[in-house]
């Protein structure tokens, strides 16, 4: 469980010298995968009308643990981007670095209608997802990782989580406008543990689609408004996966608002760095990989999908 009130992101992964052999590796090899959260009553996603956006985009809790147990057998090891120096990352010779985040951890209704969280909840200095008036443990993939790292220290490199990218035009964490002081409690209980916070835009626009005043305002009402919850960041995760291209008069905007690292999404991982700023693309861990619909989903190097999906999912999507 995470306990807001341990720093424990400095201490978990430390081994004794000698230990292990370090070896340094290119950016190219660290593997970038993201989530969106966690469906905890899977009774009410898959045992009533279909939904293909639940069953599209969304992970079950035990669907998720399994993926997660999978990651761990197969050697990977949970990466900051702090961690990288020069297009570099040092790591145990033996483990593949690894970069997580969460996307839209924000709660949104039409999630809450299929079963995920209302929101996460600190007491007594541990967090807990809210479903349906009960507090639920390690129920949200925050909290599992913080669990699983507790008990598998060798799985974070210097105690790293992950990347929570947020919006903020339907709340924070789960919390409406009028109740930001209590995100901002969760939030610094996150970032003790050893999240890290992403900007996601403020609206979820399409950004390569917005005009530059739009876009600028996006920005600007994301500080204004989100910042002060979870605070500054120079990490953007493009809304849609749909990136800003390189030739855009809108990557001034980036650039202008501190942006250093910008991830979109594809069906492999990929690094771009140019200009001390770091770009590239994430894969998304989600129904459609489980049930094989995507390109790489059915040869995973991350888990055998069959062994992890819910077996109760429903094939109707077509491509």
């Amino acid at each position: 469980m995470l306990f807001c009130s341990l720093m424990l992101s400095g201490c978990l992964s430390q081994k004794k010298p000698g230990e292990f052999k370090n070896i340094e590796k290119d950016i190219s090899e660290i593997e970038h995968i993201y989530f969106h959260p966690l469906i905890v009553d899977a009774d009410r996603a898959f045992n009533r009308d279909y939904n293909e956006y639940i069953n599209t985009w969304f992970l079950t809790l035990d669907e998720f643990k399994g993926f997660i147990e999978s990651l761990y057998k197969r050697n990977y090891i949970l990466i900051s981007l702090k961690d990288i120096h020069g297009g570099k990352i040092v790591t145990p010779v033996d483990k593949k670095p690894l970069l997580l985040s969460v996307d839209d951890l924000n709660y949104y209704d039409t999630m809450k209608r299929y079963g995920t969280a209302e929101r996460l909840v600190v007491k007594n200095n541990i967090m807990y997802s809210l479903v349906d008036g009960k507090l639920f443990e390690d129920a949200e993939v925050v909290t599992f990782i913080d669990s699983f790292v507790e008990k598998h220290p060798e799985f974070s490199l210097h105690g790293a989580r992950g990347i929570i990218a947020v919006t903020g035009y339907k709340g924070i964490l789960g919390y409406k406008h009028d109740e930001y002081n209590q995100a901002k409690i969760v939030a610094d209980c996150l970032k003790t543990s050893g999240w890290e916070f992403a900007s996601h835009g403020y609206a979820h626009l399409a950004e390569p689609k917005a005009t530059s005043e739009k876009l600028e305002n996006d920005f600007e009402t994301w500080e204004e408004e989100v910042a002060p919850v979870v605070g500054a960041t120079n990490i953007h995760i493009f809304p849609y996966g749909l990136e800003i291209p390189k030739d855009s008069p809108l990557e001034e905007i980036l650039e202008k608002h501190g942006f250093k690292y910008t991830f979109g999404v594809g069906y492999k991982t990929t690094w771009i760095v140019q200009n001390h700023m770091f770009s590239g693309t994430r894969i998304a861990i989600d129904g459609q990989y489980l049930m094989g619909l995507t390109d790489v989903s059915n040869e995973s190097q991350f888990c055998d999908i069959d062994k992890i999906r819910r077996h109760d999912r429903v094939f109707k999507i077509e491509y």
